[in-house]
This record gives structure tokens, sequence and C-alpha cells, in this order.
């Protein structure tokens, strides 16, 4: 067997090694090369090879075309080939590299916008920092809509390789208080960076501008994705739970048109704390979804009942929102944006007969993308991107099983930018080891011609790392009754608990897990 190392590659690039064949037999020969399914998973391959197939002449020579390219970080890859010839003598390959993430961060993590008397608002810079070699797309987390008194800008974009990007952060006031409020800033292939600004609007008199020590510790947390998906993840850690938390992160009205009569969708809050705070939803700045009541306060594990309403103010379109949830602490003038704690709304006013807008978009990546080992109970993410095309809004919904292991942020939504980064959670609620496999539907503009169907297809749950002697068969349970086997070479350190998830086509979308 010859081994091949690709050596460190980061996510988003390739490298490329030839593999060179010499026929040194009495006859021009054909040589195929294919996938050792024996050994190793093909879905959870990062190479690529190319040609399948190739006519060597007498005495001549061909190199075959491998390509890695990781699309997890920080892992580490091995598989297995296998070329044959017309005399059906083998030749074994094992391709062996290692993943490093592409990394970008803020230049600060925490920014104090105050507010002096005589000016209308305050503006600050930050730099968002791309280290790696490859571009890096990135978007703040942030409904426009529903928080006027933080202005970002750009709020979405790409950065060069070994590049900066200088990020306008204005703050107009709109609230008679303080405002604290965490924004998250996403990247593709990137665990979310955590921007935590603090907002004095000095009109109303001297403020104290340090933080209570309630807020304080809710802010140790600097774990970007589980804080990202801390208000609509399918598990509650102990000891971890939200500050308040919704009965359903999501709501779709449908079709509604302007004469539609009302028919408002209800859900619930609870205040999971131990703290008395009055509780008020931000206000769509487009008056097409409403909330009542706007606020209420909520005792320690009380609850409270809200409905939302949907108008329409034009036929024809796609409405979505994000309304945000604010906390006002009891004896302070603290207004807290419960990060995260937002209610993610959608509806449209396309009639039966319009059939909605034609969808443009483009996922990405079209092929597979990998996660990191998942050991239960403590889940593993991915991200996506949708581009969109065109002039026209795209609107999207994820539908998943009744039951899953997987759960999908945002689950809803309006691109009107170029793309939106979707962040991807794999926390399986069975403790035992196996691939795991759902369905799942995506619906852009409520076309019903225009659904992607996706198949969350496998997921290892467990983390079994090797670097001894050669370990043949070792068999992993599917759920759903299949079984695979995983090789893993000798002296080479594989963590071979790996989740990968396919873009196959239009018609099939595959989450391997």
């Amino acid at each position: 067997m010859k081994i091949y190392n690709f050596g460190t590659v980061e996510t988003g690039t390739k490298k490329t090694i030839f593999v060179k064949i010499i026929n040194q037999s009495t006859i021009s020969q054909v040589y195929m090369i294919q996938h050792n399914s024996k050994k190793s998973i093909k879905c959870f391959s990062a190479f690529k090879f190319f040609p399948d197939t190739s006519s060597v002449g007498l005495g001549k020579t061909f190199k075959f075309k491998f390509t890695f390219e990781p699309t997890i970080p920080d892992s580490y890859y091995c598989d297995y080939y296998i070329i044959n010839n017309l005399f059906g003598i083998e030749l074994e390959l094992c391709m062996v590299g290692k993943s490093i993430g592409n990394s970008f961060n803020l230049s600060q993590n925490n920014i104090k916008l105050i507010c002096p008397h005589s000016n209308e608002s305050i503006t600050k810079f930050i730099e968002l920092q791309n280290k790696s070699v490859s571009p890096l797309l990135f978007i703040f987390d942030l409904d426009i809509y529903q928080s006027p008194s933080i202005i970002i800008d750009p709020v979405n974009g790409e950065i060069p390789s070994l590049s900066n990007v200088r990020i306008k952060i204005t703050y107009k006031p709109v609230y008679e208080t303080i405002f604290f409020k965490r924004i998250f800033i996403l990247g593709l292939f990137q665990v979310p960076e955590i921007l935590d600004v603090l907002c004095v609007n000095e009109k109303f008199g001297p403020i104290t501008y340090k933080l209570p020590s309630f807020i304080k510790k809710l802010v140790q947390n600097n774990d970007g994705f589980e804080l990202y998906m801390s208000d609509v993840s399918n598990i509650l850690m102990k000891d971890k739970k939200p500050l308040a938390s919704l009965s359903v992160n999501y709501l779709n009205f449908g079709f509604r048109s302007k004469l539609s009569e009302d028919s408002n969708i209800h859900f619930t809050l609870k205040n999971n704390s131990d703290e008395v705070f009055l509780f008020k939803w931000t206000k769509d700045s487009t008056s097409v979804f409403k909330i009542t009541p706007v606020g209420s306060n909520l005792q320690p594990g009380g609850s409270k009942t809200f409905s939302v309403a949907f108008h329409p103010l034009f036929p024809e379109t796609v409405y979505s929102s994000v309304f945000e949830g604010l906390i006002e602490l009891e004896e302070s003038k603290y207004l807290i944006s419960a990060f995260p704690l937002s209610l993610g709304v959608l509806g449209h006013s396309f009639s039966k007969n319009s059939g909605s807008w034609p969808p443009m978009y483009e996922l990405y990546p079209d092929s597979d993308v990998y996660l990191p080992p998942c050991l239960p109970p403590k889940p593993v993410y991915t991200t996506l991107l949708i581009k969109r095309f065109g002039c026209l809004p795209l609107s999207f919904r994820f539908h998943s099983p009744d039951v899953t292991n997987y759960t999908v942020k945002p689950m809803q939504g309006v691109i009107t930018g170029s793309f939106k980064i979707i962040v991807v959670q794999l926390a399986p609620k069975i403790m035992e080891e196996g691939l795991y496999i759902e369905k799942w539907i995506l619906k852009f503009n409520y076309n019903e011609q225009k659904i992607k169907h996706i198949n969350q297809v496998a997921a290892l749950c467990s983390q079994c790392v090797f670097n001894s002697s050669l370990i043949q068969g070792l068999s992993r349970k599917v759920v759903g009754g299949a079984t695979t086997a995983i090789l893993v070479s000798k002296d080479f350190y594989f963590q071979c608990a790996l989740s990968c998830c396919s873009l196959r086509s239009v018609s099939s979308f595959l989450f391997l897990l």
C-alpha cells in the first residue's frame, strides 16, 4: 500500500497530488481507479480523483490527479483507493491529510457607545479581520427593522484573504435608558464571533455605566455556536438554561391579503431565571407584523401568552421579521437584549393563481459538508450558505420531521441581500452510536413546484481515535438497520467519527451528519 500525505490544508482551499503509473507489462494496459468501500465510507471523503480510467501504452506513464478539499476545520482525513489493470492486479493507495479552519475575528468584542446630551447619534469603528488565505463571507445576525437604535455598515460582505474590513457602528438613541445588546457575526465554516454593545443615552441625566453582576454572569460564556443556538436548541443543558424561552421560535402565517380577517397566532414566553423582570418585544417598523401585548412583568418561573397579527401591505410579495426580546431589570435602568431570544415570523400575499416568484438561488457547498466528531450529549455544528440571485427577495423555510436530532437556525426567513448563512446543530437525543437518517424539505417563496428534498442521512455519534496498529472491520450501527466498516491506517491519528452534509442536486438535498 502506497501512502500519500497532503499535509495541512485550509478549509475552502484545495491541494493536488499526482499519482504516477508506469506500464511495465508486455502489453498496453487500461488502469481503473475506484474507492475502496471495504475500508472507508465514500460520503465521508474529502478527496477526489480524475480520471477514473486511462489507457497506458507499453512502457508509458500516466498521472492520476487527486485533490484534497476539506470543509471541516481542524480535522484529520484518511481514505483508501484501489487501482486495477486488465490482469486484475491491484495497487492500493491511502490518502491522508489534515485541515485547519479559516479564521476571522473582531478587533474588539466589547464596545461602549455613549451618546452625549447634544448629539443625535454616536459612531465608532471596529475591524473584522480575516487571518486565512482564502476569502471569507460574514454576516451580522441583525434584523434592521427590529434594531433601529443600532446601525451597522456593512452588515454583510466578503473579507479578502489576509485582509480587514472596517465596520461602522452607529447608535441612535431610541430607549430612555442604557441598552445592552449581544450581536452574533456568522461566517461560513466559522464559529460565530460575539460583539457586546453597551449603549448609553445621556440625554436623560447622569447614568452609571457599569454592568450589573447579573448581566456579567450571562456574558461570561463565549462559546459562539452554543450561545447562538441556545434559544432554539432541542436540548437544555443542566445549569445552562436560557434567561427566557419560547413555546415556539418560528411562526408561519402562510397566505394573507389586505382584506383578510385577523387570524392571530399565539405563543408562550417563560422566565427561566430567578429574577423579576419586565419583558418587552421590539416593534416591527414596517407594521406588517404586530405582537400584543407589547410587554409583561414576569415573575421567576412565570409565563405569559402573546399573539402575533399579520397585515400585508402589498399583494404578491413575501414578508418576514425577527422580533427580539428585551428585558428591563427591576430597580435598574438597563434594557437588555435577551441574548439570544427571538421570534421569527413569515407570511406572504401571493394569490393562488400567481404561483409566486420563481426562486433564483444556489446552495453551498454543493457536495459533502463535514461536521466534527459528535460525542453525545455535547452537540456539534456546521454552516450552510444560501445565495440569492436576481432583484426579488427570496423566502425560505425548512421543514423537519416530527422527531429530529437536528436543529437549524434560522429555520425560515426572507433574504434581501446576497446571501444567508445557516447554522446546523446535531444533538442526538438517543445516546447511542449510530448513523442517523432523517428527511427534510426546504421550500422557497412558498412555491410548491420549487421544493428541495433534504435527507438527514447519517450521523456517526462517537469519538473514536486511533493511532496504533491497523484496525479492520470497525462496525458502527446505523439507525435504520444498515452497517458499515471503517479502517484506520497505522500510525495515523484519525478521528473516524465524522459527520457530513451533502447537497446533491436541485431536487435532492442531503445532510450527511
